[in-house]
């Protein structure tokens, strides 16, 4: 089971938050979106835009990975 990365609490006192695993996931589908963009012709430059997401959102799990396990 992956660790909740980020949580937040409602007013209410509920906590909610996005594993590691989701954002993986997400940075994975805006790299898709990036290559698509850059690779096939006549494709929209908001699809790099979107694409330039990845990088900070791994670049995040690299250092929380850090903090945690080493």
């Amino acid at each position: 089971m992956d660790d909740v990365v980020m949580v937040a609490d409602r007013r209410d006192g509920v906590r909610f938050g996005l594993s590691s695993f989701a954002l993986k996931v997400i940075a994975c589908v805006c790299m898709v979106v990036d290559h698509i963009g850059a690779y096939l012709p006549g494709m929209p430059e908001e699809l790099r835009w979107v694409g330039r997401l990845s990088m900070p959102i791994f670049l995040f799990l690299i250092g929380w990975g850090l903090r945690v396990y080493a």
